[in-house]
């Protein structure tokens, strides 16, 4: 009799040596891409004017929101895109996750390619997709097979 059965499914699991990032790292990576997402949106806004000749004039200080917090559907589109140009041009790795020390990989431990980037990019642009994160698992993870983990 043999003591040391063989095991069918060996070789067939992927190697998972990686820690899942906890929900509040993933949070502080919201927090921080969408900063940085900021940031970039008023140097855009104020380069224009620059450009264009226009005077800037702020005639009431509230309005300096609309410089540094871009609001509408349209700037949630560009800060999807801007996330997936991030994560795609530094192999998962965004702003937020470079200041967390996570980084997105694929269920099986592997760096994520640039169209997996731009597919969790895409899937960020679903309606409510924050509230994901109430189920335990975010929409442009599950949908996209990937992952963030502590690097």
């Amino acid at each position: 009799m043999n003591e040391n059965p063989i095991d069918v499914l060996d070789g067939f699991e992927p190697e998972t040596d990686y820690q899942y990032a906890s929900m509040g790292a993933r949070f502080a990576n919201y927090l921080i891409d969408f900063a940085g997402f900021c940031v970039l949106h008023a140097l855009f806004v104020l380069a224009y004017f620059w450009y264009s000749g226009q005077p800037f004039v702020m005639p009431y200080p509230y309005l300096w929101l609309v410089v540094l917090l871009p609001t509408g559907w349209t700037a949630w589109f560009y800060f999807c895109g801007y996330c997936a140009m991030l994560e795609g041009l530094t192999s998962g790795r965004s702003l937020g996750k470079l200041v967390t020390g996570t980084v997105a990989l694929k269920e099986d431990g592997t760096g994520i390619t640039f169209k997996e980037a731009l597919l969790r990019g895409l899937c960020r642009a679903i309606p409510f997709e924050p509230l994901s994160a109430l189920g335990g698992s975010l929409w442009h993870d599950k949908f996209t097979r990937t992952v963030v983990a502590k690097k």
